[in-house]
């Protein structure tokens, strides 16, 4: 199924912002669009019939970028899975 730029980006950001692996959000004193920049980056790569698999590796590799800190495929399996799931309703 095709979805929107828009509907993807909104999958992307409701996963993540739920994987939160720093525990910004909610409130602490985090922006809520905390992760958007790392959602939006994320969502530019998705395409269809992306495998779960290649969903995992894209968070990892953006949050590894994103924050310097080494994120395993395992480690996004979470997020990775609902945006997959998200994609393929």
């Amino acid at each position: 199924m095709q979805h929107s730029k828009e509907v993807i980006e909104s999958y992307v950001k409701v996963a993540i912002d739920k994987f939160d692996p720093y525990v910004l959000l909610p409130g602490q004193d985090a922006p809520l669009n905390e992760y958007d920049g790392e959602s939006r980056r994320i969502a530019e790569k998705l395409y269809v019939e992306i495998s779960k698999e290649k969903i995992e590796e894209i968070i990892a590799e953006e949050f590894t970028r994103s924050f310097g800190s080494t994120f395993t495929k395992e480690d996004c399996s979470s997020p990775a899975l609902e945006i997959y799931e998200n994609l393929n309703k």
